[in-house]
């Protein structure tokens, strides 16, 4: 271990967290009950409340999954051992398929966005339901890209990859199970986790 580059985990580190970074900012641009209302006229109406902040996070939480997956490129580059660089690149393409996911929820978002008056107005009829399929690959993808690139760092001798694997491995495997949901935000915590973990080793 001695020999490893550690400049690889911390750049990979510091790729991550700045899409962390965006991530928090797409995030928080909107009205939050946009996202926690139970009631979806409420959700709507809290859309309507911030047009601006709903098109802002439809359209810079996208680039936040794509950073990621450069993160774990940039970390699968770095790796020499068989076994960790091949998590790291299994990691890699499941992050870039969860990009791909929540680029149609983004479209998606985009599109109720531009037409929320009508939206509310119409209530409670619903908009045609597309791309029903985005949401669930999106959460699978991410928190098992996640997990891969938790084992990738703990293979490769550091502690914080445990914490970032089993992290994800339980919110895949027990919370999204039980919740049939998991707010985007977990796989922000989680990343992020991962992102500081990568920039302080050494």
């Amino acid at each position: 271990m001695a020999t490893l580059d550690i400049s690889f985990f911390q750049l990979a580190g510091g790729i991550l967290f700045f899409g962390c970074m965006l991530f928090i900012y797409a995030f928080s641009a909107p009205n939050s009950k946009a996202f926690s209302a139970s009631d979806p006229l409420e959700k709507l109406q809290a859309v309507a409340s911030n047009v601006k902040g709903w098109r802002l996070h439809s359209i810079f939480s996208v680039p936040t999954f794509f950073l990621w997956t450069i993160g774990l490129g940039v970390l699968a580059g770095g790796l020499s051992e068989t076994a960790p660089r091949g998590l790291a690149f299994l990691a890699t393409g499941l992050s870039f398929a969860a990009g791909v996911s929540w680029s149609f929820l983004a479209a998606k978002r985009l599109r109720v966005g531009r037409e929320i008056e009508n939206l509310i107005r119409n209530y409670p009829a619903e908009p045609a339901r597309t791309h029903q399929w985005a949401f669930p690959t999106y959460t699978v993808t991410t928190l098992l890209s996640l997990a891969a690139g938790g084992l990738a760092v703990a293979l490769s001798g550091f502690w914080v990859g445990w914490v970032a694997a089993g992290l994800a491995l339980i919110a895949l495997l027990v919370v999204y199970p039980l919740r049939r949901d998991l707010p985007p935000f977990v796989s922000g915590f989680l990343a992020l986790i991962l992102a500081i973990g990568l920039l302080f080793i050494g």
